[in-house]
């Protein structure tokens, strides 16, 4: 509970303070001032407010963290519970390919996304939007990069509860009713793995924001 609102002050924090603070201007005269009423954590060679600038920093390590942890969360949680329903052949296809990502070296990985598809998702940017969106384009990529590492510890986990939920009373008489396969998924395994789900995803948070530094 501590840790929850510690993360969510935070948060608010770095959003907010960067709209209302100037940590940006440039103070000659108030080079490394001493910490202050005025500058929490003093200046910098420019007299820029150093609090204000680590939490504009962190604003971009948070919300880099939040979407590469959501995109990790719906590729994690369909593969793995696909996985885990079909069973069978299908599983054990989907399993060694999970096994497979797993021994390529995730930084390496999430470079080469950038650096290979940065051109093409610029290029479509700029005809579809126009102006400048270099920086938007990285970003995507990274926001995709991150996710697509960080998916398979999910994937594993939502797998193994799929098993032991799809041979459960309840779903057997699902499909007596005759609900299809999806329709299992979709109204009765994926409710009762949420808990599960959220717990992983606190931690995949921090481990994405560290990927990021």
């Amino acid at each position: 509970m501590v840790a929850s609102v510690f993360l969510l002050g935070l948060l608010v924090l770095a959003l907010a303070w960067p709209l209302v603070s100037s940590q940006g201007d440039v103070h000659s005269e108030a080079q490394f001032a001493a910490p202050s009423a005025g500058h929490w954590f003093g200046t910098d060679v420019h007299g820029r407010d150093l609090f204000g600038r680590v939490l504009a920093g962190a604003r971009i390590s948070l919300i880099v963290g939040l979407v590469g942890a959501l995109v990790s969360l719906v590729i994690g949680v369909l593969w793995g519970a696909t996985a885990g329903l079909l069973g069978g052949r299908w599983d054990n296809l989907m399993m060694r390919t999970v096994d497979v990502l797993y021994s390529l070296p995730s930084i390496i990985f999430v470079i080469v996304i950038i650096t290979t598809l940065e051109g093409v998702l610029q290029g479509w940017l700029q005809s579809a939007f126009g102006g400048g969106s270099g920086e938007t384009a990285r970003m995507l990529l990274l926001y995709a990069g991150l996710g697509a590492v960080s998916w398979l510890t999910m994937a594993r986990i939502v797998r193994g509860q799929v098993l032991a939920l799809r041979e459960r009373q309840f779903v057997e008489a699902a499909r007596s009713l005759g609900l299809g396969t999806w329709a299992i998924l979709w109204r009765h395994i994926l409710p009762n793995v949420v808990g599960v789900v959220i717990v992983y995803l606190t931690l995949t948070l921090p481990a994405v924001v560290l990927y990021e530094s």
